[in-house]
């Protein structure tokens, strides 16, 4: 499962890298893709995986992952600094 948020700072190809990532998410079998941010909306245009979702709050992100994941399931959570994503992994861990 991948959270991912926006990348900033990019520049003019900012859209394209975004588009790019989702294209390799879907080459490299992830199977969810949970996508945060104005700019993550292009991740999802090239992600084929069983599941996908562009979120524009953090607490609607969190409370569908807390939904979705099972025992056992591997998550990868990125994004820009700016993004401050580790409020989705503190509140996974927390249960907030």
């Amino acid at each position: 499962i991948a959270v991912l948020a926006d990348m900033l700072e990019l520049g003019a190809d900012e859209r394209e890298f975004h588009r790019r990532i989702g294209k390799y998410l879907s080459e490299n079998k992830i199977s969810a893709l949970f996508a945060f941010g104005k700019l993550s909306e292009y991740y999802i245009e090239n992600f084929q995986g069983d599941f996908k979702m562009h979120f524009t709050d953090k607490q609607s992100l969190l409370d569908e992952l807390r939904r979705y994941i099972q025992a056992g399931d591997v998550i990868l959570i990125k994004g820009s600094r700016g993004m401050a994503l580790e409020e989705i992994s503190d509140g996974l861990r927390e249960g907030n």
